[in-house]
């Protein structure tokens, strides 16, 4: 009988997988690895990147400059010369002005410091003269004698035209610069006063010369129940002017703007300004508005007022503005 030929006998069916299984699983691992080192390669370029901006910014503003977001060009200076006042020159900006080094306020965080030397130093103007502000010469600005000031003045800002403050109506300007007036016959004892400076319904008019610190405040609130995205201008300033009595040239010496924007958090926006100026007697002031239409009047929101510092024979000379 011949003998039975010998059948193969299939594989089971877990044996034909486990090859494929074992190569998905090394392809797998092969993914998670290259996965891993490119997330790796990453967070180390990352590294770098923040690293070389440090760098560079170390670089370009090293330890005890000044950086400000707010550079405006030069405001005031004073001379550089002296011990006393070193850890605050050492934060203004150095130039040199005929053969004369200067510390300069480029900034508003400038001008803080430069504030504080203001009344001490000599003041140098943009010819490169000085004016001497000795301690000697400046016995009104002492705080217990700041009542003594020989001269000042606050009045209320009065409109010069009236205007519709209905609530449907859309304020609408000419783009031209307003005066705003003052009462000059009445002044309220309360919160308002004048004291050796002439008032007129325009302005102010300087009787002595002298270091001056002016000021105004205007309080912009829309009487319109209306968009700002309807009004015909949507940006107006409000501006001190100073007619210089020598000169008769009339010049903005403050300046703030004011934006209406519908997405604000508050519809009622106060603009205050002020600065230390020379002034001679006969030199007149006044303030102007570009928004009429949405100046608040009243006597403790819009005002104008100056208040003298320093007696003093100097010519006109600005001082700075804050």
């Amino acid at each position: 009988m011949p003998p039975i030929p010998e059948t193969e006998i299939p594989p089971k069916s877990s044996e034909v997988k486990s090859v494929p299984s074992k190569s998905r699983k090394r392809r797998q691992a092969f993914v998670l690895t290259c996965a891993s080192i490119t997330i790796i390669l990453n967070v180390v370029a990352v590294v770098i990147a923040i690293y070389s901006l440090v760098i560079n910014i170390s670089t370009k503003h090293p330890k005890g400059a000044v950086v400000s977001e707010d550079n405006v060009g030069t405001i005031a200076c004073v001379t550089c010369n002296g011990k006393r006042y070193i850890p605050l020159l050492e934060n203004l900006s150095k130039t040199v002005v005929n053969g004369t080094q200067l510390c300069c306020a480029e900034s508003s965080e400038q001008m803080s410091n430069l504030m504080e030397l203001v009344l001490t130093k000599p003041m140098v103007s943009q010819d490169g003269s000085t004016t001497d502000t000795s301690d000697n010469n400046l016995f009104s600005t002492e705080a217990a004698n700041f009542s003594l000031s020989k001269a000042s003045a606050h009045k209320a800002l009065l409109p010069s035209k009236e205007f519709n403050s209905s609530k449907d109506f859309v304020p609408k300007f000419t783009g031209e610069r307003v005066p705003l007036l003052m009462n000059n016959n009445y002044h309220n004892d309360i919160t308002e006063h004048v004291r050796e400076v002439e008032v007129y319904e325009s302005g102010f008019k300087v009787i002595y010369p002298g270091l001056y610190y002016v000021y105004t405040n205007v309080r912009f609130k829309p009487d319109s129940s209306w968009p700002c995205r309807l009004f015909t201008y949507k940006t107006w300033d409000q501006i001190v002017r100073h007619k210089p009595v020598l000169t008769g040239q009339n010049k903005t010496i403050l300046k703030t703007v004011h934006t209406c924007s519908d997405n604000s958090t508050s519809d009622n926006e106060s603009s205050f300004t002020g600065g230390l100026f020379r002034l001679d007697a006969g030199d007149r002031l006044e303030v102007l508005t570009s928004g009429l239409g949405l100046t608040h009047f009243s006597n403790q929101s819009s005002f104008f007022g100056l208040v003298m510092l320093d007696s003093s024979d100097s010519r006109s000379t600005l001082i700075g503005q804050v």
